[in-house]
C-alpha cells in the first residue's frame, strides 16, 4: 500500500530531486502525458464561483442567487469585502477513474495582497474561520459517494482597495485504503528520475525500470471501465518506480540517505 501522508522527509527528497534536475538541460518530457494524466484523477477543478457583496446567511441552500454574478480562478477584485459561493457535486468518476469511497477535500485558496478574514461553510456548518495566512485545505468527506452535493459559501472580509484573488480552487481525491493512488505514484515517477540521473552508476538500469514502471500504467483498462485492472497496474507501476535500488545509485554523498528515501517512497515494498 502506498502512503498517502506526505511528511518532512518527503519534502527534502523532492526538494533533492528538483535541486539535481535544476542542473541539467531542460529537454522534452517523455511522460509528460502519463504524469498529467495521472495527476487528472485525483484533483477536479473548480473554476467557476458565484459573488455577493453582502447578504445575511450565504451558507443558507434556501437562499436564492441565481441573480448573482460569477467570477473564476485567478479573477482578482480590489472592492472590498466578498460573498464566494457554489455547490460542488461528488461525480462517479474522475477521468474516468472512480472515487467512490475516496476521501474529498476542498483546497480552495485566495491570495491577498494584505489581510484577510475568512470564514467557510460547507452545508451550512462552519468549517473555517482565520486568516488568509491559515488558509488550509477542507475535509468534505471521508468516503465520497457519487451525487453527494456540498453547498460552499465563504465570507471573505477584507479592507476596499486590497486586491484579492482566487488564485486555487480544487477538489482532491485520496483513493480509499485499498486502492493504489495515481497522485501519489506520479510524485514517485517525478522524484525519483533527477535522482537517477544525478548518479552514473547503474543509471541506464534504473532508468530503464522507471521507463518500465510508466509503460506499465494502463490506461486502456481504465478507458473500459476495469478499475481492477487500472489498480493492478498501478502496484505493478509503483514497484518499479518504487526507490528501493536508488539506495546504490544515491551513496553516502547524495544529501539524503538512500535508506530514507527508500522508506519515504515505498515503505511497504
Amino acid at each position: 500500500m502506498m502512503r498517502r501522508l506526505i511528511t518532512g522527509p518527503v519534502v527534502a527528497v523532492l526538494l533533492f530531486a528538483f535541486a539535481c534536475s535544476a542542473q541539467t538541460t531542460e529537454t522534452p518530457d517523455p511522460y509528460k502525458s502519463t504524469l498529467d494524466r495521472l495527476q487528472s484523477l485525483t484533483t477536479l477543478p473548480l473554476p467557476e464561483w458565484q459573488f455577493h457583496s453582502d447578504v445575511a446567511h450565504p451558507e443558507d441552500p434556501s437562499l436564492d442567487s441565481s441573480g448573482w454574478e460569477t467570477m473564476k480562478t485567478g479573477d482578482k477584485w480590489t472592492n472590498g469585502s466578498r460573498l464566494l459561493r457554489r455547490w460542488i457535486e461528488i461525480p462517479e468518476k474522475v477521468n474516468g477513474y472512480s472515487i467512490q469511497g475516496a476521501r474529498a477535500t476542498l483546497n480552495l485558496t485566495l491570495y491577498v495582497n494584505g489581510t484577510a478574514q475568512i470564514t467557510t461553510y460547507s452545508n451550512g456548518a462552519l468549517v473555517f474561520r482565520g486568516t488568509d495566512d491559515q488558509q488550509v485545505p477542507l475535509l468534505l468527506t471521508p468516503s465520497a459517494q457519487p451525487g453527494q452535493k456540498f453547498l460552499i459559501a465563504v465570507r471573505v472580509t477584507v479592507p476596499e482597495a486590497v486586491e484579492t484573488e482566487i488564485h486555487e480552487a480544487e477538489l482532491t481525491i485520496d483513493p480509499p485504503a485499498a486502492r493504489p493512488d495515481p497522485g501519489l505514484l506520479r510524485m514517485e515517477i517525478v522524484s525519483a528520475r533527477p535522482l537517477i540521473a544525478a548518479y552514473q552508476e547503474g543509471k541506464t538500469e534504473h532508468e530503464q525500470q522507471i521507463d518500465a514502471a510508466v509503460k506499465a500504467i494502463d490506461f486502456v483498462a481504465l478507458e473500459r471501465g476495469d478499475q481492477a485492472g487500472f489498480d493492478a497496474s498501478l502496484r505493478q507501476a509503483h514497484r518499479g518506480s518504487s526507490a528501493q535500488h536508488l539506495s546504490e545509485c544515491a551513496g553516502p554523498d547524495a544529501g539524503v540517505s538512500g535508506f530514507q528515501i527508500h522508506h519515504v517512497l515505498c515503505p511497504h515494498v
